[in-house]
């Protein structure tokens, strides 16, 4: 089968490749920047994934829709940083909800057997002490996630209403040695690395008692393949049910490095956003249920994994 990865630059995208490429699957991967994505892509999937240039408007993602014909489309394009959002609003709106209405609507006018899966996100979800369902209540806290909202109901309007195999793979946090340093566990790593080597005193972060649910992103990307082939579209929570107190993964960084974070972390009251969810952990069990996916490894496995890749290209 022919898969489309819009956003094949990111983490999500080059994990999400090598898993469909190993299934025998053709991957065309999108991509604003081709040059960017070939050199983040390793050698595997450099001869291995076809990347084309898209400017993600109406008139380019139909063109190759139609030149490709893909059997599926997974979306995991958009602005990124759910922080900058705030000072993003007009690219956060356009590439987060508005990029999957152009690709549904070109998916109506190309082919409506093609498969479109979004990603979406557990910002969604108003903020619960309950574990979040896939029918949890819905209560965005930030653009960022009014925007994700947006593109999540309207993949379910256009399931229900257009009969389309429309798909919400709702991601939770996902983690890897490949994510980018403005990401607070790579930013985690890097800081505590820097305070090891003597180029930093004190690591500055924000708000450090809430609790996040977070997995290997590797992992959630063999959940996304998976939705890619599922028999019937639905939406599903891709997480680990484990929550995580952010305090507690940065003492286990700076333990990973024998150190202490005692007299080592500024805390930054500019940096605490005030709606911020206290909570997010979700639910797995309908992914484990209906398509046999359980995340394997905590999230201090993939910690220490990218501490030892910080320290080996460091």
């Amino acid at each position: 089968m022919k898969i489309i990865i819009s956003g094949i630059s990111g983490q999500d995208g080059h994990f999400l490749a090598r898993h469909l490429c190993n299934q025998g699957h053709q991957v065309v991967g999108l991509t604003r920047d081709i040059g960017r994505a070939k050199s983040f892509v390793d050698s595997f999937t450099r001869r291995r994934v076809k990347v084309l240039h898209c400017s993600y408007d109406e008139i380019s993602i139909f063109k190759i829709l139609t030149s490709e014909n893909p059997h599926a489309v997974i979306n995991l394009t958009g602005q990124a940083y759910v922080a900058k959002s705030w000072l993003m609003q007009d690219e956060t709106l356009r590439s987060i909800a508005q990029i999957p209405q152009y690709f549904l609507e070109a998916i109506l006018a190309a082919n409506p057997k093609i498969r479109f899966i979004q990603a979406s996100s557990s910002q969604i979800f108003a903020p619960s002490s309950q574990p979040l369902k896939e029918t949890s209540s819905i209560g965005p806290t930030s653009p960022y996630g009014c925007a994700k909202t947006y593109a999540h109901f309207l993949v379910k309007n256009y399931r229900e209403t257009h009969g389309l195999f429309a798909a919400n793979a709702v991601l939770f946090n996902h983690e890897s040695p490949r994510r980018n340093p403005d990401f607070f566990c790579q930013k985690i790593v890097q800081g505590a690395l820097k305070v090891k080597k003597g180029e930093l005193k004190k690591l500055t972060l924000g708000n450090l008692d809430l609790v996040r649910d977070m997995g290997c992103a590797d992992e959630f990307m063999d959940a996304l393949s998976r939705m890619a082939m599922m028999d019937r579209a639905d939406d599903y929570n891709i997480c680990t049910g484990r929550g995580t107190r952010l305090r507690d993964l940065v003492s286990f960084v700076f333990s990973q490095l024998g150190l202490s974070t005692k007299g080592r972390i500024h805390l930054d009251r500019t940096q605490i956003r005030r709606a911020e969810p206290p909570r997010i952990v979700g639910d797995p069990r309908k992914i484990y249920q209906n398509l046999g996916w359980k995340p394997r490894q905590r999230i201090e496995a993939v910690l220490a994994a990218m501490v030892r890749h910080a320290q080996e290209n460091g």
